[in-house]
């Protein structure tokens, strides 16, 4: 049976969220970006490990979380499934609600 580490992404206008199940995946989607648009910024939640907002990506934020989503995907990561995330209450879930963004869920296989 494989083992996966999983990853969620999602982005609008206000930046590209990143939630991973490995910390090491933030900093590499960060590393990515940063060479894209070098003033970016990442704010972590210090609340949960693995989990940031990048942001100050001079209106590109939805171009920029499309070529990170390419990037990923290109470096194994696989897209399996999407959800709908609530800013407000800070939920996944499946139901459509005005103001909803989608997440994309990925995973990828774990390094043995």
């Amino acid at each position: 049976m494989k083992n996966y580490v999983y990853t969620r992404l999602f982005y609008n206008s206000t930046g590209i969220y990143i939630k991973a199940a490995d910390p090491k995946t933030v900093d590499f989607v960060f590393e990515q970006v940063k060479k894209l648009v070098p003033g970016c910024e990442m704010d972590r939640d210090n609340n949960r490990q693995g989990r940031a907002r990048i942001s100050q990506l001079n209106g590109r934020d939805e171009e920029i979380g499309d070529l990170v989503l390419n990037y990923l995907c290109k470096n194994g990561w696989e897209p399996f499934a999407v959800s709908l995330y609530d800013s407000q209450t800070d939920n996944v879930y499946r139901e459509i609600t005005y103001g909803d963004w989608e997440v994309l869920h990925l995973r990828k296989e774990a390094e043995a």
